[in-house]
């Protein structure tokens, strides 16, 4: 059986895609085990799902490698080696959330956010933060699409990836694409994380 494709150009996020990439990666993990875990109430979730992811995404975009199909249904928030959100956009993004989440909930983000911070590799890389399509779009080759637009600079610019997949089927998706599992990690009480690394290729 051959697989769908897709037509929809990759282009690099403007600061006029921010609303757009929130509701974006919002949609493609309302049902992820990550948000499950944060939000249990699928309503709310669907709900917040948008207020939650908006103030990653306006403070990975000024970063320069957050992409997004031309179709506004996939993106991807990479943070190049060398780069890294501000400690003014990190308080903000705290404020943010706690003013958006419960108690409970709030607990549990930054529960997994600690888990994601204490094993990030210490060797410089390309970090793939959030990568995700809308599921009305999964299955046309644009997970594939976004990922290569960074992969092939990688590639070129003899850089590693490091990613963290959420679900097994994401992890055969990076691995389709050259990145190989390390371990597993979860926070207390929560979903495993499978940390991925990648070697550039050689042209």
């Amino acid at each position: 059986m051959t697989t769908p494709t897709t037509t929809s150009t990759v282009r690099p996020a403007t600061p006029a895609d921010v609303t757009a990439l929130a509701g974006v990666i919002a949609d493609a993990f309302w049902d992820d085990p990550t948000m499950r875990w944060i939000v249990p109430d699928g309503e709310r979730r669907r709900t917040i799902g948008p207020d939650v992811f908006r103030p990653f995404a306006a403070s990975l975009q000024p970063l320069g490698d957050t992409w997004i199909t031309e179709d506004r249904t996939g993106a991807a928030l990479w943070i190049a080696p060398g780069r890294a959100v501000s400690p003014e956009d990190e308080e903000a993004i705290g404020q943010h959330l706690a003013a958006v989440l419960t108690e409970d909930e709030l607990e549990r983000a930054g529960a997994l956010v600690a888990v994601k911070d204490e094993h990030m590799p210490g060797r410089p890389h390309a970090y793939l933060d959030l990568l995700g399509v809308r599921p009305t779009s999964q299955g046309r080759g644009l997970g594939s699409a976004l990922l290569e637009a960074v992969l092939s600079r990688l590639d070129r610019d003899g850089l590693p990836a490091y990613t963290e997949a959420t679900t097994d089927r994401n992890r055969r998706l990076y691995e389709r694409h050259g990145f190989v599992h390390i371990d597993d990690v979860a926070p207390a009480g929560g979903p495993k994380l499978r940390r991925m690394w990648r070697e550039p290729r050689p042209a």
